[in-house]
């Protein structure tokens, strides 16, 4: 069993550290990362931990004194359509040689029990408050982790360079940048 912790700002090191095994073990397809996007990864993430309007957590998951796991998300509104208040999973890493030993699964269970504690107010009456009662999450091109999960896909993002379009080139086939196999990161 782990020891899991809800981060906060003397954690940086290991998020960051963590988020750049994942970005290496998982490119993704767009965005692209370069060697700018861990300063700004944890500078977003930074600023988001002491931003009192944005509703987010990042949980650790140890080994000894040795972070092996992390699982960061915030509360996100939605105007237009139900649920309006989603918990959205942004990032999910267990280091490899701690998977398939129930870290990602106690890092999930700390993220639901936070979620689980936030009151959010109510539309249309501030006097009321409402819970988080569905977990939303984006996942890389071909990624069949979170569906083993038992999350069901729902969406299904595009992308195009502007300059293709409006030079009416022919795209290209998506070709995925592979790392590990997909699905086997969590």
């Amino acid at each position: 069993m782990s020891r899991i912790i809800q981060a906060n700002l003397e954690h940086l090191y290991w998020i960051r550290l963590l988020w750049e095994m994942l970005a290496v073990e998982k490119p993704a397809i767009h965005p692209q990362f370069d060697e700018h996007s861990p300063d700004e990864f944890t500078r977003a993430v930074a600023k988001a931990m002491q931003d009192p309007a944005i509703p987010f957590a990042a949980f650790l998951a140890f080994k000894g004194h040795r972070a092996v796991g992390l699982l960061a998300g915030e509360i996100r509104y939605r105007p237009i359509g139900v649920p309006h208040y989603y918990g959205a999973a942004h990032w999910l890493y267990v280091r490899p040689e701690h998977r398939d030993k129930g870290v990602a699964g106690e890092l999930i269970l700390a993220g639901l029990q936070w979620l689980r504690e936030q009151e959010i107010p109510a539309l249309g009456n501030g006097h009321h408050t409402t819970h988080v009662d569905t977990v939303e999450v984006v996942s890389t091109y071909g990624d069949k982790s979170w569906e083993e999960r038992g999350f069901t896909p729902f969406a299904i993002y595009h992308m195009r360079d502007v300059s293709d379009i409006a030079l009416g080139r022919k795209p290209a086939s998506p070709q995925p940048q592979r790392g590990k196999e997909h699905g086997q990161r969590r």
